[in-house]
This record gives C-alpha cells, sequence and structure tokens, in this order.
C-alpha cells in the first residue's frame, strides 16, 4: 500500500513557497510508493493548481479569517486523512501547528516543517519566541532549510537540533520557464533605457521602498525599473515614486499571472529584499539568461550569485549601492553562460531526488 503525504498550503498561489511546494507534489505524485494528498485551506484565484498531477486529491477546507483560528479543524482534518506524512510549510502556522505534533504522532503521523525565511531577519531577537521555538520546533520530525543562512540560524539562534535540520535549495521547472518566457507581454518596454526588471510581493520585507530612494539618488536619465506584483505597500511606493518625481523611471505593473514573459524582456533583474528565505525569482531570471544586481540581505543570496552572473550591493548604503550599480551597468554579462549555470545547479531533476531522501528517512 502507497504512503500516504498530505500537503497543507493556504491557497498554493502567488509566491515563491508555493511554487516549490507544487514542484513537490508533482514529483511525489510521479513516486509509485507514496500517494499525495493536497489539503487547501483557502480558496483564491491566484494559484498553481492548473499545474498539478491529476494523481493528486485536493481537499478544500474553504476557511475564512486567520487560519490559525482554524487550528483545530484543520487538526481533525488531518487525522481524518489519516497520513504517513504530514508537509507544512506556511511560514508562521509553522510555529501555531507545532504544540499538536505529539498528538499527531500519537496517529503514527510524521511532521515536516518547510521554513520560509531567516527567523532571526523575520522576527528580530524575540527571547519569548525563541524560547518557544526551542521546545516546540523540535517536535517536527524534520524541518527543511533552503539555504545555508537559514539552516545556520535556525541550529545556533532558534536551538534547533542540527539532526533535525535538512538544507535543501529550491528547484526551477527550466522547461515552464523558457516557455512562460516566450509569450508576448501586454507592456513593452523602453528599448532606447536599461530595463530592470522586480519581481515581489509589494511588501516591507521585498524592500522596494528603499530601491526607490536609491535610485532618486543615482542618475536615472538611461534606466527604467519595472516592479511586477501586488501588496499592501502599493499605496506607499506610488507616494514614493511621486515624491521623488520618478514617474517616467519606475513603473508598478500589478500582479502579472506569467511574470517570466517580463523578465525575459528586460535587460536585466533586481532585488531589494531585506531579507530572503531562498528567492526562487532569481534562479528564474538567470535560468532566461539574466543578470541579477541583489542587495546582500540574508537568505541564499550567497550562494547563488556569483561573478559570473551578477553583483550584490549595501543596498542600505547609497554610496555603495551607487559604486556597485554602475560597475553593474558597466559589465558584459553572458546569458547563456548565465542560464546554463543556474540550470545545472537548481534543476528539478538535481534538487527533487533530496525531498525524497527526506521522506524516505522517515519510514
Amino acid at each position: 500500500m502507497n504512503r500516504k503525504i498530505l500537503f497543507i498550503s493556504a491557497t498554493l498561489g502567488g509566491g515563491g513557497a508555493e511554487r516549490v511546494m507544487s514542484y513537490v507534489l508533482n514529483s511525489v505524485a510521479n513516486d509509485t510508493n507514496y500517494k499525495a494528498v493536497l489539503l487547501l485551506l483557502k480558496n483564491s484565484d491566484r494559484n498553481y493548481i492548473d499545474t498539478l498531477s491529476d494523481k493528486i486529491d485536493i481537499v478544500r477546507l474553504n476557511l475564512k479569517g486567520r487560519i490559525r483560528n482554524h487550528i483545530f479543524r484543520i487538526i481533525a482534518e488531518i487525522i481524518r486523512q489519516r497520513p504517513q506524512i504530514c508537509f507544512v510549510g506556511l511560514d508562521s502556522f509553522n510555529r501555531w501547528f507545532a504544540p499538536f505534533i505529539p498528538l499527531l504522532n500519537l496517529f503514527g503521523i510524521k511532521v515536516i516543517a518547510r521554513e520560509t525565511n531567516v527567523l532571526s531577519m523575520h522576527y528580530g531577537n524575540n527571547k519569548y519566541l525563541k524560547v518557544y521555538y526551542k521546545y516546540f520546533y523540535n517536535l517536527y520530525d524534520s524541518i527543511i532549510a533552503q539555504s545555508k543562512d537559514m539552516a545556520e540560524d535556525l541550529q545556533f539562534n532558534w536551538h534547533i537540533r542540527k539532526d533535525k535540520i535538512s538544507l535543501i535549495h529550491n528547484p526551477i521547472d527550466i522547461g515552464k520557464i523558457e516557455i512562460s518566457g516566450k509569450e508576448q507581454p501586454s507592456n513593452h518596454f523602453d528599448n532606447t533605457k536599461f530595463n530592470f526588471i522586480a519581481v515581489g510581493r509589494l511588501s516591507k520585507q521585498k524592500g522596494f521602498d528603499t530601491l526607490i530612494e536609491r535610485l532618486s539618488n543615482f542618475d536615472t536619465t538611461n534606466i527604467k525599473l519595472y516592479i511586477v506584483g501586488d501588496g499592501n505597500e502599493r499605496d506607499i511606493l506610488e507616494s514614493l515614486i511621486a515624491k521623488y518625481k520618478l514617474q517616467n523611471t519606475v513603473f508598478l505593473l500589478g500582479y502579472q499571472a506569467n511574470p517570466y514573459k517580463y523578465i525575459k524582456m528586460a535587460d536585466a533583474f533586481i532585488l531589494s529584499s531585506r531579507y530572503e528565505g531562498f528567492p526562487n525569482v532569481l534562479l528564474e531570471a538567470c535560468c532566461l539568461g539574466k543578470p541579477i544586481f541583489c542587495n546582500s540581505c540574508k537568505g541564499g543570496i550567497n550562494e547563488i550569485v556569483t561573478d559570473l552572473n551578477g553583483m550584490t550591493a549595501d543596498f542600505n548604503s547609497q554610496d555603495d549601492f551607487n559604486e556597485k550599480l554602475k560597475v553593474f551597468l558597466s559589465t558584459e554579462f553572458d546569458g547563456d553562460k548565465i542560464s546554463n549555470d543556474i540550470k545545472q545547479r537548481y534543476c528539478l531533476d538535481n534538487i527533487m531526488p533530496a525531498y525524497s531522501e527526506v521522506f524516505y528517512s522517515l519510514q
């Protein structure tokens, strides 16, 4: 009898964490030793459901409001499903979920958490939270970290046992990215300028406010910046664009179901995040042959960026930003070499076996 793995996701849509979840789901669905089931907590039009294998069963709870307020209903459904393994990767929900792991273990259910952020950057130095994590997070049977920064932070700052942590980088679906990149976008960039593209939620974490401020003190005569994404900071960013008179330089394109066609059209990708987990979008941009200019933040940037594919700078320093961006703009990058390098390092075939090892280790 196939072992059942129950994956829990809020909407399976809109971000890199959900995209990785869809990759793992499809990988498990193709493994004859396992049965993949997705427990979808909320409804959303923006999701990757149509990319999933038809071998995957989907259970919908249609929850309203905050997910943590429905924790007992979620636990009851997990017990009803009786999987051998439960896979959770919902950021803060991982924390709320942790105290119930001993109950699930009584029913023979092993629980895996996929961490999505460098916790010290996400929560700061919260002593009470660190005590909570030390006790409850260690109840997980396995914890997947996306980057070395994340794994080291979990172990040394949050006191998670080393033997609980598995380092697995995010993969990319090369075929899907390349096909999606061939579509023609509705907005066309100015070919007389150097076009930067940025993709991400319009949130504090992504640092678009800092990026706009830095550009306001840089000669942008020959630069355009296009930002793909939506979020609760849109009004703030629009105000900053107006304040610094960058209406002809910075453009907010909103949510796009297919961001790859915009990345493909750009000259380079820029990432301004204050912190990351392991940014899929950098891998995807490189897959399309685009050089990357990044804030030197925590979260795998030092593992992704090389002399071959881009540069990092301290976006908190106007001087360092200006100096490094000038060098970046004057550097000739080889798009084919960028693409081939990232495909070799992060293709699905190279990454997915690591997930299988974690699943098999819990038998």
